[in-house]
């Protein structure tokens, strides 16, 4: 019996029946590219590594625990735990993105609660000797030990367009409560449930990072469509939710799959289709959760198609509160490289935004 015979029907969560099944043929099909199911992953690696970058000319090196302005560059796209097995899957998200997005909503409740001030003194005499850089991610490491790490252990994620796991991957390593993922593509959802299924390596050198609840996640997985997200989950009070659309006009992930917004005809029913999203996710939400849709731009006969400024636009009318608009420079971008290797009379699109909303 092929794959599709076995899978092509799977709607509702991925059991470990379903998954077990998935792993007995060792391999499957997620838009044409084939990727093996190894798990369960034991003691991998879940240390929270800062980023480090070179910007300008001469190169200056910047490092970080997570970013502090609204313009993200991730040249590498991040191979710590079971990231590494998913380099392939087109189109997918660094592990950056929802990691700093997760950080952002726990500094937004420590804000609010006063906790940055109280531990103010302290950081600061901790890192008193440090210089540069290094004085930075002094102040980052125990302001995440101290504060962001309680925080972050209590909440609850979301991600209605879940791909190979990344998002559900990202929460494990940093101890969310519960994370959460739905798919329209059952392959898709069965490779984020394998890759989800790992245990971290508590054993790590004391000048490491690591999360004193990394691998403590409770995760589900959900083969549905997230127009109707509120019939699919079971919670209804998520502190975040982390979105990456399929790109209207790019890449057709589900292949033949009803009601996959990547393959629609026109990004009038693209955009119609995010709005319904956004009606959904109102109704598994906490007031005033962080949602942050990441998305891009695009063209069609030469001309240039603002979909981010339509996306904002569709979650603003359905109420929600635009926070930030963060603008993420793009790297190895392998469709862009193949379309793009002689010139096209316009310039290649390099940009991604991630708008972040407060709900409703």
């Amino acid at each position: 019996m092929t794959i599709d015979l076995l899978f092509q029907e799977i709607r509702g969560p991925i059991t470990k029946d379903i998954l077990a099944k998935a792993r007995g043929l060792k391999k499957i099909a997620v838009s044409g590219v084939e990727f093996e199911l190894n798990g369960p992953y034991l003691n991998v690696d879940c240390c929270i590594d800062y980023i480090k970058r070179c910007i300008g000319d001469p190169g200056r090196t910047i490092m970080r625990y997570y970013e502090i302005s609204d313009v993200w560059a991730f040249p590498e796209r991040g191979s710590w735990a079971t990231h590494k097995y998913n380099a392939k899957y087109r189109g997918n998200w660094s592990p950056w993105i929802p990691r700093n997005v997760i950080i952002y909503h726990a500094h937004m409740i420590a804000y609010e609660k006063g906790l940055l001030d109280k531990y103010k003194d302290e950081v600061i005499e901790s890192c008193k000797n440090k210089r540069g850089q290094e004085k930075l991610l002094c102040y980052q490491r125990i302001i995440l030990e101290k504060i962001f790490f309680p925080i972050i252990r209590k909440l609850k994620v979301l991600d209605p367009f879940i791909g190979s796991g990344t998002t559900c991957i990202e929460a494990k390593v940093l101890g969310v409560k519960k994370c959460v993922g739905v798919d329209i593509n059952p392959y898709a959802a069965l490779l984020a449930a394998d890759r989800v299924d790992f245990t971290c390596n508590k054993s790590t050198s004391s000048n490491k990072l690591l999360s004193p609840y990394a691998g403590n996640t409770s995760i589900e997985i959900f083969v549905g469509d997230s127009r109707e997200l509120s019939k699919i989950v079971n919670d209804k009070d998520f502190d975040i939710v982390l979105a990456h659309p399929p790109y209207w006009g790019i890449i057709r992930y589900g292949g033949k799959i009803n009601g996959d917004l990547s393959g629609v005809r026109t990004p009038r029913e693209f955009i119609e289709g995010i709005r319904e999203v956004a009606n959904e996710i109102k109704k598994v939400v906490k007031h005033n959760a962080t949602v942050a849709v990441l998305i891009g731009d695009t063209r069609k006969r030469r001309h240039y198609i603002n979909l981010a400024a339509d996306v904002i636009e569709a979650f603003v009318e359905e109420g929600f509160k635009l926070k930030e608009v963060v603008v993420k420079l793009q790297y190895n971008m392998f469709e862009t490289m193949r379309v793009w290797r002689f010139p096209k009379g316009f310039l290649a699109i390099a940009k991604e935004f991630l708008p972040i909303f407060i709900a409703p």
